[in-house]
């Protein structure tokens, strides 16, 4: 919450509070209330607006009862102070809750900036007068720069910001032959064949070739298929996928921000490079005809209307001064 806003409305005098706490806490709780309600609707920001700032706003005004029963829930005496309508007190509220939201929030402040705008300059508005002056200033400021902001050009080269693929909990076993196992099968296929013939009758046997070459081979399969079944069990899908699925998903949030960017950038040269073309051309592409040919007192209305279509509802103040010429 925006206190100095707070103290300085307290200093104009409008109403007083004394030197109670209490009640000055009650004014900040209220104010953040009603600063929550405009943050969940920005719709209600216009109304508000007018009513802030219209010192002679009726009493019957809904946004007045709205906000005085935010404000009884903190300062259940309120009415035993001020019989009548607390018009200033309410009024503060809501134009504290504006500056708070309007501050927070670029939007809410061009809604608050723009809906006072025309009405301000027929306000009669007293000692707050230089400061609600200040705070369309500062919120017209906000709405400006973000304005800007949405039609600037893009000086910086953007960089693609690429992490380093790091792959954890990703560890391969030992492979190893079990020598006991393999010398035990070798040691069988030493032994005599089925046939009776043995080692001592010499591997130029036939039947103890065959016995041998089956038995020795079977050994080493099988030693080696014991041990990559131990390598192949630390293979999983998951420990490769999840570390390639996140590094393209950094990947990505990074080329999406530098496509936007950049985006951004073609979107305002070419917003630029229309209007340009339109002020050069003189041309009305809703009736189609050029503007030297309209009667003078309806050309202000199509040549507004015709920029507006264009437009979008974010622009610099700059872009109405075409339509000064």
């Amino acid at each position: 919450m925006n206190n100095e806003f707070l103290q300085s409305f307290l200093k104009t005098g409008l109403f007083e509070i004394g030197d109670n706490d209490n009640r000055l806490e009650s004014l900040r709780k209220s104010i953040a209330d009603l600063q929550n309600k405009f943050e969940g609707d920005y719709t209600l920001l216009p109304k508000y607006t007018l009513v802030a700032i219209d010192p002679n706003i009726p009493d019957t005004e809904p946004a007045l009862s709205e906000t005085e029963n935010i404000l009884i829930q903190y300062w259940e005496t309120l009415r035993s102070k001020y019989p009548e309508m607390p018009r200033n007190i309410l009024r503060g509220v809501i134009l504290n809750a504006l500056n708070n939201v309007g501050r927070n929030n670029p939007i809410a402040a061009r809604i608050i900036y723009l809906t006072a705008l025309n009405f301000y300059p027929y306000a009669k508005l007293k000692k707050e007068k230089s400061l609600v002056e200040s705070l369309l200033s500062d919120l017209g400021n906000i709405a400006e720069e973000n304005a800007i902001k949405e039609w600037a050009f893009i000086e910086e080269e953007p960089k693609l910001k690429i992490g380093t693929l790091k792959i954890t909990d990703f560890k391969f076993e030992t492979v190893k032959v079990d020598k006991n196992k393999l010398q035990e099968k070798l040691k069988i296929a030493l032994t005599n064949s089925p046939s009776g013939y043995g080692p001592q009758h010499g591997l130029h046997e036939p039947n103890y070739q065959k016995h041998f070459v089956s038995k020795t081979s079977e050994a080493i399969a099988s030693s080696f298929n014991s041990a990559l079944e131990n390598l192949n069990s630390t293979l999983t899908p998951t420990t490769i996928e999840t570390p390639i699925n996140k590094f393209f998903s950094s990947f990505k949030k990074s080329l999406d921000a530098n496509l936007k960017a950049a985006f951004s950038s073609l979107t305002a040269v070419e917003r630029r490079s229309k209007l340009l073309w339109w002020k050069e051309t003189l041309y009305s592409s809703s009736l189609r005809t050029s503007y030297m040919v309209l009667d003078k007192n309806l050309l202000p209305i199509v040549m507004s209307e015709d920029l507006n279509s264009q437009i979008p509802d974010i622009t610099p103040i700059s872009v109405d001064y075409l339509l000064k010429d």
